[in-house]
């Protein structure tokens, strides 16, 4: 097993390449997108900075471990020139006051059950349900019945000008591509600022070959057990595990235990 395999997904790891040798740090990110007084994301960007590894791993329980101990609403996790990624918590009952952000965004809603209003539109929300958001629509959550919980991205490059205001889908809809004899790649949100598919792997084919993509991704594993190999390194991924990868990296998925679901959102003109 690769060293980096046997760390915990707590610790982001780094690991890149440098004539010739392998450097490995752990290291975590501050976060650059913070909520103002009104819980809007300033939408600064960070440049690329050299020597910023290829890729980052993190589970979801010890992300909601740091954003309790915060005392925050939110906790930014990732920030990388492409994507800013950050956890969103609202208690039931709670009021979101939230205020436009100046960058294209998507939720994704790990539990808990309340609506989306998107300017003069409402949508019902459920544990799997992922709502896409443009540049400056105004929208907050309401009705929060059930502790809400969801995963943020927001993009950092030009927001999809001419693309729609808002977009929701439910996570039934999502998988009814699924097929059990083929690796299915379903692309459901596709704008000139991101691309958002399901990409499931069932078991019995075991994972699938090398790819290489022009592009930055995240990946959000939502069902089943596998490993993920980057470059020259594998991690054990399951429900809960978000891994950013670079452009340029190479990377495929092996082992599974149980199909293999995951959300991938690329950054604008990703992968097909």
């Amino acid at each position: 097993m690769s060293p980096i395999a046997a760390l915990k997904f707590g610790t982001t790891v780094a690991l890149s390449a440098e004539r010739g040798w392998l450097v490995l740090a752990a290291v975590r990110f501050l976060p650059t997108a913070i909520f103002s007084l009104c819980l809007g994301i300033s939408g600064a960007v960070t440049a690329h900075a050299q020597g910023q590894p290829a890729w980052e791993a993190h589970r979801l329980a010890d992300l909601i471990e740091r954003r309790e101990a915060s005392g925050r609403n939110y906790l930014s996790f990732v920030d990388r020139a492409s994507f800013s990624v950050g956890l969103y918590d609202l208690p039931a009952g709670a009021i979101d006051r939230q205020s436009p952000h100046r960058r294209d965004e998507v939720y994704y809603v790990v539990s808990g059950r309340a609506v989306i209003e998107v300017e003069d539109d409402a949508f019902s929300i459920e544990p799997g349900s992922i709502v896409y958001v443009e540049a400056e629509a105004s929208h907050r959550f309401v009705e929060i019945i059930e502790d809400l919980r969801t995963l943020v991205v927001f993009v950092n490059g030009p927001p999809a000008e001419a693309g729609p205001a808002w977009e929701g889908f439910q996570m039934t809809d999502i998988v009814d591509d699924r097929d059990a004899g083929r690796n299915v790649w379903s692309l459901f949100l596709d704008l000139p600022s991101l691309r958002f598919g399901m990409y499931m792997l069932p078991e019995q084919l075991g994972g699938d070959k090398t790819l290489v993509h022009a592009f930055d991704e995240v990946n959000f594993v939502v069902n089943g057990k596998g490993r993920f190999r980057i470059d020259d390194d594998a991690i054990d991924v399951e429900p809960g595990s978000i891994v950013f990868v670079r452009a340029g990296s190479d990377h495929s998925f092996d082992s599974l235990e149980g199909d293999l679901d995951v959300l991938i959102l690329w950054e604008a003109g990703g992968a097909e």
